[in-house]
C-alpha cells in the first residue's frame, strides 16, 4: 500500500469564493509556491527499480554499535548534506567495528527452498535466509528460514500470512509506503537449546505482527569513510509486537516472552540513506525511540565496497555463533556450531566501548560454553567473537536480568 505526501487537497465551494477574488489569488499563489518547492524537492533524485538487487549481488557492510553520531538532521524539503567521515574517532565518523560479506542467491539455492516455491530470489532477513519474489517495481518476502531476533536460539521455517514488501520503486521525495505483516510458526521442542527458557520446553509457538511505515523524508548528499552519494534518505518506522509460548509437560501453555530481549510489544526506527545506483542501502542507522527529535543512535551498517572487503580477505565465514539465554542472569551458554578448529577469544563491552572481560577456547568441534554472568550488573553490553586471525565472526547485544 502506498501513497504520495505531501498531498494538495482544497475543496471550496462556488458560494464560499465567489465574492472573493483576492482570496483566491492568495490560495493559487500558496498552492503554486508549496508545489513548486514540493516539485524540486522531487528532481533531486528517484530511486528506480534499477536498484533492486539480483542473485549474485553482493551486500557488503560495515558495523558500528559504539558510536552515536551526530550530525542527524529532521525532515527537509530542500538538500541536506550528511557527513559521517568527519573526524576519526569522533561521533562525526562511522567507525568499522567488523564487516561482513554476503551474497543475494537465486531462491532454488537457499536452505529450504522447497518450503517457498513461488519465490525467485534470498535477501539476508532475520539473521537468516528471506525467501522473495522480485518484480517489476518492488520485492516482497513470503518467508523466512532462521532464527528472528535471536528469539530462540535455533532456526525455523515461517512463512507470512501475506507477503510484505520490504523494497518500493520508484521513491522520491515525500513518498510514504506502508505494509503489515504476520506470521505464526509451532515449534518442535527438541530443536530449543537447553537453558534458552527456564523450563524444558516440549513445543512453543510463535506470534509476530508487525506493521511498516516508511517515509522518504529528505535528501541530498551523504559522506561516509568509502564515498560520497545523492541520496533520499527513508524514516522507516516499524511496530512490533512477538509473543511467545511454551507447552512444558503438565505445566501447559506458558508465556515465556520476557525470556526474549525482542518480544513483546517494541517500536523501531531507523534512517536508510539510498541512492540511484546501488541495490543495497548506502548506511542503515537505527535510532533510540522516544522522543523522535532527539535523534540517538544505536547501531550504523554501512555499504563497503565489496571489491575492497575481497582484497583485505574478509569474506562471509560459514558457521553460526549463539548465546542463550538472552535476558541471562547468572549463567549464559554460547554455542559454537561449524566453525573450524582453532583458537577463538571471546570479548565483552561496555555500550560505550569499555572491555570488560576477554577469554580464550580452543575448539576441535561444535561446542558450547558456559560463561559465568553473575558478577554484571543488570544493563545492556555487547558480546563478541574474534577467532585466531582477529578476525570478527559476531557481536551480540547481551542483557543481563536481575532483580
Amino acid at each position: 500500500m502506498s501513497a504520495a505526501f505531501p498531498n494538495f487537497v482544497a475543496f471550496y465551494t462556488y458560494y464560499e469564493l465567489r465574492n472573493d477574488y483576492n482570496m483566491i489569488q492568495r490560495i493559487l499563489i500558496l498552492a503554486l509556491a508549496i508545489f513548486t518547492l514540493h516539485l524540486q524537492g522531487f528532481s533531486q533524485i528517484t530511486v528506480t527499480n534499477a536498484t533492486l538487487p539480483s542473485p549474485g549481488d553482493p551486500w557488503a557492510f560495515a558495523v558500528d554499535s559504539l558510536t552515536v553520531l551526530t550530525g542527524m538532521t529532521p525532515p527537509s524539503s530542500t538538500a541536506v548534506t550528511w557527513d559521517f567521515n568527519t573526524g576519526v574517532g569522533t561521533n562525526s565518523h562511522l567507525e568499522n567495528e567488523f564487516e561482513y560479506l554476503e551474497y543475494v542467491k537465486d531462491a532454488v539455492d537457499g536452505d529450504v527452498p522447497d518450503s517457498f516455491p513461488n519465490t525467485n530470489i534470498i535477501l539476508p532477513f532475520f539473521g537468516g535466509e528471506g525467501y522473495c519474489v522480485k518484480g517489476t517495481s518492488d520485492i516482497e518476502v513470503h518467508g523466512f528460514h532462521g532464527d528472528p531476533f535471536n528469539l530462540l536460539g535455533a532456526e525455523i521455517t515461517a512463512g507470512f500470512t501475506d507477503p510484505v514488501i520490504i523494497h518500493n520503486t520508484p521513491m522520491t521525495y515525500g513518498d510514504v509506503f506502508s505494509d503489515y505483516g504476520e506470521f505464526y510458526v509451532e515449534i518442535d521442542g527438541s530443536i530449543i537449546p537447553n537453558g534458552q527458557f527456564p523450563i524444558t520446553v516440549d513445543s512453543a509457538t510463535i506470534l509476530y505482527q508487525a506493521t511498516i511505515v516508511d517515509t522518504v523524508d529528505a535528501f541530498g548528499t551523504l559522506i561516509t569513510p568509502t564515498g560520497s552519494y545523492d541520496v533520499i534518505r527513508i524514516s522507516r518506522i516499524e511496530y512490533r509486537y512477538t509473543e511467545i509460548f511454551a507447552k512444558a509437560g503438565f505445566l501447559g501453555w506458558t508465556d515465556v516472552s520476557n525470556y526474549s530481549p525482542d518480544a513483546g510489544h517494541d517500536t523501531l526506527w531507523t534512517f536508510i540513506y539510498k541512492d540511484a545506483n546501488t541495490s543495497q542501502n548506502i548506511v542503515e542507522i537505527d535510532m533510540e525511540w522516544g522522543n523522535s527529535y532527539l535523534y540517538t543512535t544505536r547501531t550504523a551498517r554501512w555499504l563497503r565496497p565489496a571489491n575492497e572487503v575481497n582484497n583485505k580477505n574478509v569474506t562471509f565465514i560459514p558457521g553460526a555463533v549463539k548465546i542463550y539465554p538472552n535476558p541471562a542472569v547468572n549463567e549464559l551458554n554460547i554455542e559454537f556450531s561449524g566453525l573450524k578448529a582453532g583458537d577463538y577469544t571471546i570479548n565483552v563491552f561496555s555500550l560505550l566501548g569499555q572491555q570488560l572481560h576477554s577469554e580464550q577456547h580452543s575448539l576441535m568441534e561444535d561446542a558450547t560454553i558456559f560463561f559465568d554472568t553473575s558478577d554484571y550488573p543488570r544493563g545492556s553490553y555487547l558480546m563478541s567473537v574474534q577467532n585466531d586471525a582477529g578476525k570478527v565472526l559476531s557481536t551480540k547485544r547481551l542483557i543481563i536480568d536481575k532483580p
